[in-house]
Order: C-alpha cells, then sequence, then structure tokens
C-alpha cells in the first residue's frame, strides 16, 4: 500500500485519556508502516503538551495563522528562531497553535483558557481528570468560538498536510465538523463509548451531529453491542459500521512473577469520580477491611466527586496509596505487582486498562458492562469476575436501594479473589493468555488499516 498521510483529531488532552492513548497508540502503530501522521487535539494554554511524549520530539515551534494566511514549511525555522529569541514582532498574542515534529508525525493544537477560546477544554465525561468544561453547556458564542477555533486549525492543517484520510476519535461535536468541512476526503470515526452518552445529554447539538456523522464513511465501533447502539442513535447503516476493539502495548505490558501472598495488592487504575464506580468500590472495601490488602489508586480528578473519593480513601488509612495521575510507564510497573485489578464502572466504552492488566497477569473484577462479556466471559472465574449490575437509575449511576446490595456484592467478589491468590498468586488461565493476544495494538492496527482502505474506496466510488 501507498505511504498514508493520515490526519488524526481528538478534541482533547490526548496525554490523560484512554482516547488519546488509542490515537498515539494507532500513530505509532502506523509510524511502523512509514506513514505519516499529522494531530490535531484541544488543550489548555499555557502547557507543554503531552509531558510524557516530549522525550523524542526533535523540534518544537508555536507558529500563527493570521487570516488563513499559507504555513509554508521553509518558514519553520525562521519563525522557531525568532520566537525563541523575541524578535518576531508581526506575530501576536492571539490564534496560536503549536506544530511538534516527532518522527513522521506533527502536531496542531487548539488552546482553550484563553482568548478566544476562553473557557476550559470541554469533556468526553463530564468529570474529567482534569479541568473541563461541558459540552451541555457549549451554547451560543461559545459554541461559535469553538467551531470557528477548530474550523481554522483543521483547514490550515488539511492545507498544510494534504492528508489521504481523517481519522477522528467520538462520534460527536469534532467529527461532525469533520465532515462537514471536508466532504471530498474519506473520514473514519472511532466511537469511544462516552460520546454516545454525550449525544444523548446534548439536545441542542444532536441535529448537527447527527447529520453529518451519518455522511462518514466507516464508523468502528469497539464492541457489537456499541455497534448495534450507534445504528440506531445515528442511523447510520449497519455496513458502514465496523467493530474493531482498543488494545495495549505488548512490550511495555507484561506479565511477572507475582510476590506469593502475604499483603494482596489491589490497583484501581482510571479516572477518580462516581461513574467509574470508585466511591462503591472504596464502601465495599470498608466493609473487608480486616482482611489482607493494600489498595492502589492511580488516577485523578476534580470537583466535589473527587474530593468525596480521597476523604473515603483517607478513612481506610495506610490500607490505601493514592499515586495520582501516572504515566504508562508507572501503571506498567503498578500492574505487574498488582494480584487484583478492580474497575467497577457503571460506564464505559472498552477500557484499555483492562488488556493491560490482563496481559499484567492481574486477576480482574469489573462490571459487566455492553460488549464484555462477550471478550472477557470466556476466561474462569476467579481470573475475570464479571459482576452484573442492576437497572441503573441514569446511565451511570445506580438506584439508591441497591446501593448496599452492590458493596455486599463487590466486597464477597474481592474475598473471592483474595482467596484465589492465597492459593496461587499467578494467574493460571490459558484463556486469558489467548484474549490478552487477540488485543495488542499490532494486531488491532491491521483491523484499522483495512478499514481505512475501504474507507478510501468508498469515497472512490462516490
Amino acid at each position: 500500500m501507498t505511504r498514508l498521510k493520515i490526519l488524526h483529531v481528538i478534541g482533547q488532552r490526548p496525554e490523560m485519556t484512554g482516547s488519546g492513548i488509542y490515537l498515539e497508540s494507532i500513530i505509532r502503530e502506523s509510524e511502523k508502516h512509514g506513514f505519516s501522521n499529522h494531530k490535531v487535539a484541544g488543550v489548555p494554554a499555557g502547557r507543554n503538551h503531552p509531558p510524557e511524549n516530549r522525550s523524542h520530539l526533535k523540534k518544537k515551534v508555536l507558529v500563527q495563522v493570521q487570516g488563513g494566511a499559507e504555513l509554508q514549511p521553509a518558514g519553520i525555522l525562521q519563525y522557531s528562531e525568532e520566537l525563541k529569541q523575541g524578535t518576531n514582532t508581526e506575530i501576536g498574542p492571539k490564534n496560536f497553535f503549536e506544530i511538534a515534529y516527532r518522527h513522521r508525525t506533527e502536531v496542531s493544537y487548539v488552546f482553550f483558557d484563553s482568548e478566544p477560546l476562553n473557557f476550559s477544554v470541554p469533556g468526553m465525561s463530564d468529570v474529567m481528570p482534569y479541568k473541563s468544561s461541558l459540552f451541555k453547556e457549549l451554547k451560543g458564542g461559545r459554541l461559535t468560538a469553538y467551531k470557528t477555533a477548530f474550523t481554522h486549525v483543521l483547514q490550515t492543517a488539511v492545507k498544510r498536510f494534504d492528508p489521504d484520510i481523517i481519522h477522528t476519535h467520538h462520534l460527536f461535536l469534532l467529527s461532525a465538523l469533520v465532515r462537514k468541512l471536508f466532504p471530498d476526503i474519506p473520514v473514519v470515526a472511532t466511537c469511544h463509548g462516552t460520546d454516545l452518552r454525550q449525544y444523548n445529554n446534548c439536545i441542542h447539538l444532536r441535529g448537527f451531529v447527527k447529520r453529518y456523522c451519518q455522511n462518514i464513511e466507516k464508523v468502528i465501533a469497539l464492541t457489537a453491542d456499541q455497534k448495534k447502539d450507534i445504528g440506531r442513535l445515528y442511523g447510520i447503516p449497519s455496513n458502514n459500521i465496523v467493530v474493531v476493539s482498543g488494545g495495549y502495548d505488548e512490550t511495555m505490558f507484561t506479565r511477572a512473577p507475582k510476590s506469593p501472598a502475604g499483603t494482596v495488592q489491589i490497583l484501581y487504575a482510571g479516572k477518580i469520580n462516581r461513574s467509574k464506580g470508585v466511591i462503591w468500590m472504596l464502601k465495599s472495601l470498608m466493609k473487608i477491611k480486616d482482611q489482607d490488602w493494600h489498595l492502589h489508586m492511580a488516577g485523578s480528578g476534580r470537583g466535589p466527586e473527587f474530593d468525596h473519593c480521597v476523604d473515603l480513601a483517607s478513612r481506610l488509612g495506610g490500607k490505601v496509596t493514592n499515586h495520582g495521575f501516572v504515566t504508562h510507564a508507572q501503571l506498567s510497573d503498578l500492574m505487574k505487582k498488582a494480584h487484583v485489578q478492580l474497575l467497577p464502572s457503571f460506564f464505559e466504552g472498552l477500557p484499555l486498562v483492562l488488556f493491560e492488566g490482563l496481559a499484567s497477569g492481574c486477576r480482574i473484577i469489573t462490571t459487566n458492562l455492553s460488549g464484555f462479556d462477550e471478550i472477557f466471559g470466556g476466561a474462569k472465574k476467579d481470573t475475570i469476575d464479571l459482576i452484573q449490575l442492576p437497572p441503573l437509575e441514569t446511565i451511570d449511576k445506580p438506584y439508591l436501594k441497591d446501593e448496599t446490595y452492590l458493596e455486599n456484592t463487590l466486597s464477597q467478589s474481592i474475598l473471592n479473589m483474595i482467596r484465589a491468590v492465597k492459593i496461587n498468586p499467578d494467574v493460571d488461565d490459558p484463556q486469558a493468555k489467548k484474549i490478552a493476544s487477540q488485543y495488542t495494538w499490532k494486531r488491532v492496527f491491521q483491523h484499522i488499516l483495512s478499514v481505512y482502505k475501504e474507507a478510501i474506496y468508498q469515497k472512490c466510488q462516490q
């Protein structure tokens, strides 16, 4: 296949979200094929982005595009030096975006928390692990500014990079905008699950989103159940929706012998909020605090829900270590040491962290959400325990009457896993290894590459 030029688009911070890790992994695999990549992302102003991926950047420059003027590659180094020396008096303070060269990859950022986007990055979840705003409040002047800023950066990137295909993330506002702006370029959009929740919650955006997302060449669903939801909500034909899961980095997340179980090491990795089941998890652990376990919490959050989680964790004293936000390398180390991984979430797409934990030899307790049984159901119960949720009050909140039942159910599942670890600290389940082997990024990208080819062929036939 000819060397593709792929434009990747995501509306939020790529280094602090699962969808962002997905995007970065796709870029990494595409580079191995010799493809060129350009990434567009929405980030807060005044920070380096992304902090953990800067080590292999070759050059970093800030460039302003004024009035849609063409950005010439020959001028980049000159701009870079002038900006560093402070000698360029023609470049004003507004509408900056960043171009960063990483091997074959360029990056353009739309900056929030500064004019004209004087509000925080809208989050695909209502509670993000960083300062964010809500899509349901993105109206009027804010909505216009959002579309205008992304339109400017996207049009500049397309003019400069001339992509063969655009891969957007989240089947929501930004994917719809991309489709509207570039009707002649093949578009592939990956649905990450949270976009379906925003589609349901944001009635004022639904018409625009549905109108243009219906015309995207190929939509990637993470599970078969999610494919059905996309077809039902968006009216997208089934043959335009392809099921391709997420994956994990098999070079980083590998098995190591688990320590003989004295204290059983338990890991939670994810956002620290209510919808992820963290409050439920901590209350369940309080019921068995006399057992010999230690919880490692790896993740971050903001606001009252985060504060409540931290308060609950503090009541467990020395039995909990709060690591805060961790890099992928740090997460890999934690997983190698953990005997059990918990993810008691009330709503998910397909969390990559479960594949990472399974590949690292963790026993897993998670909720039996849409699509989970088809992927994880074949493993032994003392390898992966899928907890069945009762009907929920909202898409990610249980009824108050069910909370005691949920706490008792989860605490019993944890006790069962502790007993299994005491018998054998290492997982002995061929099916677990088989599941993990099917979801490496190398294998996942092969499927995505096939989707790219189909989208390009489909556009050529129009």
